[in-house]
């Protein structure tokens, strides 16, 4: 685990970056601790072109609390992986490094998020009216 010792100033954005990734760091260890995430095998046949859900015009008419509410919804897993490289930018390789998965499996567990999100949002569309 990074340490304040380990911290060394190599100018701007460096105590950010660094911070960022202690934050990671204690999340999934405390996931790692705290949760029943299981490791579960993926299919190795899969497809390595992960098609992306279709935007929807109407989604920026969620309110944001909203929004934080559908994605904290995700199972633990998967609402790691999608907060990882959807909003923290991590790489497929630095979230299956962190969580201990192959790559392949960080893309398809992505997918397999940001699907539900969508079904999610157009739940909530609807029954909102929106």
């Amino acid at each position: 685990m990074d340490t304040i010792r380990s911290f060394r100033y190599n100018g701007e954005g460096t105590l950010y970056a660094w911070i960022r990734r202690l934050t990671v760091n204690v999340v999934i260890d405390r996931l790692r601790e705290t949760s029943k995430m299981r490791i579960v095998p993926l299919d190795t046949t899969m497809e390595s072109d992960i098609v992306e859900p279709d935007e929807d015009e109407n989604v920026d008419s969620i309110p944001v609390p909203v929004m934080m509410d559908l994605i904290a919804s995700l199972p633990d897993v998967r609402r790691t992986v999608f907060n990882m490289y959807c909003i923290d930018g991590f790489s497929h390789k630095e979230i299956a490094d962190a969580i201990h998965i192959t790559e392949k499996g960080s893309a398809s567990i992505l997918a397999k998020s940001r699907a539900q999100l969508k079904n999610a949002i157009n739940e909530y569309l609807k029954r909102t009216g929106r």
